[in-house]
This record gives C-alpha cells, sequence and structure tokens, in this order.
C-alpha cells in the first residue's frame, strides 16, 4: 500500500498532556482519540500490532501453548458464580449493561469465562496440563488511562491460563511461561528486569 492512500496526516505540535508515547501517536497521525482512554488506530499501527502479536503466537506456540477467543460480551452469571461481580462493580472498573434478556458486561478480565470454556472441555485429569491464552480486546473503566496505549479503558492484551494436576506441576509451568516472555521480549529487542507484584482485583497468590 502507498502512504499517499493512508490519510496519514501529520502535525507541527505535540499536546503537552499527553504521555510521550501518544504524543508521537497523535503528531503522525496514527491515533485518534474520542475520549479519555478511547482511541482509534491507523494503519501502520495496527501493522505494527500485528506483527507483534504474530512474535507473541511463534513462541507461546513453541511452549505448547493453544490459542482461543473468548467472548468479550459475558453474561452475569458468569461473575455471580465466581463471586466478583459486586467487588468489580464497587471499584467502578466494569462496564455493563442491563437488557431485556439478562444483564451483560464488557470483559475487564478473563478468568471466568476461560474457567467455563476448560469446563466444558476438560473432563479428566489426564487431559492436564494445557495453557490456553488469547489476544483481544479487554475493557476497564479506568479513571485515568497511565502508561500511553497500555491503561486505557479498551486495550488489546495476551493474556494466558493453564490448568495442573499438582502445584509442582504448576510450578514447572510457570517457569516455562517467564522463559516464554523473556524469548518474546528478546525477540521484540526489548530489555526487561522481571519484578515481583500485586494481582489486584484480578487475584491469586503466585509471585
Amino acid at each position: 500500500m502507498r502512504l499517499s492512500r493512508g490519510n496519514f496526516t501529520t502535525t507541527r505540535e505535540r499536546i503537552s498532556n499527553e504521555t510521550l508515547s501518544q504524543q508521537i501517536l497523535f503528531q503522525s497521525g496514527q491515533l485518534k482519540r474520542y475520549a479519555a482512554g478511547i482511541y482509534g488506530k491507523n494503519n501502520l499501527l495496527v501493522k505494527a500490532q500485528a506483527n507483534i502479536e504474530n512474535v507473541i503466537r511463534e513462541v507461546l506456540e513453541k511452549y505448547d501453548c493453544v490459542e482461543i477467543v473468548l467472548p468479550l460480551l459475558q453474561p452475569k452469571s458468569l461473575w455471580v458464580e465466581s463471586q466478583r461481580w459486586n467487588n468489580y462493580n464497587a471499584s467502578g472498573q466494569m462496564f455493563y449493561c442491563d437488557m431485556p434478556n439478562g444483564t451483560f458486561c464488557m470483559a475487564p478480565t478473563a478468568e471466568e469465562a476461560v474457567l467455563a470454556f476448560v469446563k466444558g472441555n476438560v473432563t479428566s485429569y489426564k487431559q492436564l496440563p494445557i495453557n490456553v491464552y488469547q489476544i483481544g480486546a479487554k475493557f476497564r473503566n479506568e479513571l485515568r488511562s497511565r502508561g500511553g496505549l497500555l491503561r486505557s479503558k479498551e486495550f488489546t492484551i495476551m493474556d494466558a491460563y493453564s490448568f495442573h494436576e499438582s502445584q509442582e506441576d504448576l510450578t514447572r509451568e510457570y517457569e516455562n511461561m517467564r522463559k516464554a516472555y523473556l524469548e518474546i521480549f528478546d525477540r521484540l529487542h526489548l530489555k526487561v528486569i522481571p519484578v515481583k507484584a500485586l494481582s489486584g482485583d484480578i487475584g491469586g497468590n503466585y509471585l
């Protein structure tokens, strides 16, 4: 595709109240701001993201991870069953709507959906371990988006979920995924330092 066909409009000035990454993307015509934390992406940004996603897929498949797609629109019943509906609503992070046929939310995370998915497909411990992942959108009503495009209200994320019959097997897979993430960053020529972090509203206790 010729660049002249891509509607790339650049500007002289940068927007001073945005992060540097956003300033550059706005200036180069690659990003459109619709509201705080809500953006549209132009063609070069779409292609760059697709290339990054392909690297992620290549590495994760090497580590025997299986790609799936989970629904963005999820029924309230999933979240009531996990007892996280009230917590997410109280924090104001979850987008949801009441419809004549039920209440639904836009997925802020995917633990509920992936658990339902695996429960319907795994019937014996002999099928374990399994590690499934997806690359797709999530929605969180961030009061203030942080770190450029990483924490906007709608953002693309790769999330992986593994299932095991023992703690030892979990520990082994955790180390495999640590290696996979480091390999992904190395393929993207990014220097990273693994650190411990709290899981927040998502939950969990394995650092």
